[in-house]
C-alpha cells in the first residue's frame, strides 16, 4: 500500500510514523510539497513535486502521481489546501484513493471559526461566547475568522489594539480573554466518520503556534466530547481539537477549534499508544483490527527542538 502525504515540508515525524506503519505490510511513504528544498523529500520512500493547490494544474498532477505510483492512501496536512481535494474526492476515489476529509459544507464549518462557534453553539459543544460589543472589558482573545492559524490568534489589552488587529482583520472572531490550560485532543475517526479513540495532551511553551512541550493527560470527559464533536462534523481520519481545560479534572472546558488534519505535535500522541498511522492503513486495507482502541501511555510529554539534516548536494569543488 503506498501512501501520498501532501504539503510535506519539514513534517519530518509524521512521515517516519507512516512508513513505521508500512513496515510490515509492505508499500511507500512518498512525499509531496510544491518546494523540493524540504526535509520530508530526505525521509520518505519517495518525492513528488506539486504546484501549488491554487494553481490550475494542481488537480490534473496530484491525480497523475496518484495513478502512478499506485497511492492508496491520501493524507493532506494543510488547511489551505483541503477544500480542493475535497472537490477532488470523486476523481481520487475512481483511482482508489481514499481521501479521509469531510464534505466542503463540514469542512467549511471547520476552517471558518465563526461558523464553529455557531455550530457549536447550535449543538450545545461548550464554546467560548464571542464578545459582539467593542467596549468590553479587556483583556480580549482575537483571531481571524479564516486562515492564518494560530498566528493571528492574540491578546488584546485595550481599545487601541482592538481597533488595530481589527483593521488587519476585519472578520476576526473577539472572544473573552481565557488564561486556562489550553489542550489538544488527537481524535481519531474511521473512513465512515464513527469515533474510535481520542487522546488529550496539554499544551506549553507555544512556538510559532506549536508546543515545543506537551504531555498526555487523561481526561476522560473532555476526551468524549471531543469524538462527539467530530462525529457531528461528520469528519474522518485523524483531527485535532483545541480547548481552553478550566478544571484539574477536564470536566469543565471550552472548544476552540478543530483541524481536520494531523498537527504538529500529534506525533506524541501517535507514539503514546494511538497509531493513528497505522491504523488508518488497516482501515484502507478493510483489517477491523483498526476499530479496536488501544492502550495509551498517559503522561508521556515531548520537547520540540530544532534539528539538522545534512546532505550532500552537487559535486565537491
Amino acid at each position: 500500500m503506498n501512501v501520498l502525504i501532501t504539503s510535506s515540508a519539514n513534517k519530518v515525524p509524521l512521515v517516519k510514523a507512516f512508513r513505521k506503519a508500512l513496515m510490515d505490510c509492505g508499500g511507500r511513504v512518498i512525499a509531496a510539497d510544491i518546494r523540493d528544498d524540504v526535509a520530508s523529500r530526505f525521509v520518505a520512500d519517495d518525492f513528488c513535486p506539486l504546484p501549488a493547490s491554487d494553481d490550475p494544474d494542481f488537480g490534473r498532477k496530484l491525480l497523475e502521481e496518484c495513478k502512478r505510483e499506485r497511492v492508496r492512501l491520501l493524507i493532506p496536512t494543510r488547511d489551505g489546501e483541503m477544500k480542493v481535494l475535497a472537490a477532488l474526492a470523486p476523481e481520487l476515489a475512481k483511482l482508489g484513493v481514499i481521501l479521509p476529509l469531510p464534505t466542503l459544507a463540514e469542512l467549511d464549518t471547520c476552517l471558518d471559526k465563526r461558523a464553529f462557534y455557531r455550530f457549536c453553539t447550535e449543538h450545545k459543544f461548550p464554546v467560548l461566547p464571542v464578545v459582539e460589543s467593542r467596549g468590553a472589558g479587556f483583556p480580549l482573545f482575537a483571531r481571524a475568522s479564516i486562515g492564518a492559524g494560530s498566528r493571528s490568534a492574540t491578546r488584546i489589552n485595550n481599545a487601541a489594539e482592538l481597533a488595530t488587529f481589527m483593521a488587519d482583520h476585519p472578520d476576526a472572531l473577539v472572544q473573552p480573554f481565557c488564561a486556562d490550560d489550553e489542550y489538544t485532543i488527537d481524535v481519531l475517526m474511521s473512513l465512515d466518520g464513527e469515533p474510535l479513540q481520542a487522546v488529550s495532551r496539554v499544551r506549553g511553551r507555544i512556538v510559532a503556534g506549536e508546543s515545543s512541550y506537551s504531555r498526555t493527560v487523561e481526561l476522560p470527559a473532555l476526551m468524549q466530547a471531543s469524538l462527539d464533536l467530530c462525529a457531528r462534523l461528520g469528519l474522518k481520519g485523524h483531527n485535532v481539537v483545541q480547548a481552553f481545560v478550566h478544571d484539574k479534572k477536564g470536566e469543565d472546558f471550552s472548544f476552540i477549534e478543530v483541524n481536520p488534519r494531523f498537527g504538529g505535535v500529534s506525533s506524541l500522541s501517535i507514539e503514546a499508544g494511538l497509531a493513528s498511522p497505522e491504523r488508518l492503513i488497516q482501515m484502507a486495507a478493510g483489517d477491523a483490527a483498526a476499530l479496536k482502541p488501544r492502550l495509551i501511555r498517559w503522561g508521556l510529554a515531548s520537547y520540540r527542538f530544532m534539528s539538522d539534516l545534512y546532505v550532500r548536494e552537487g559535486a565537491a569543488g
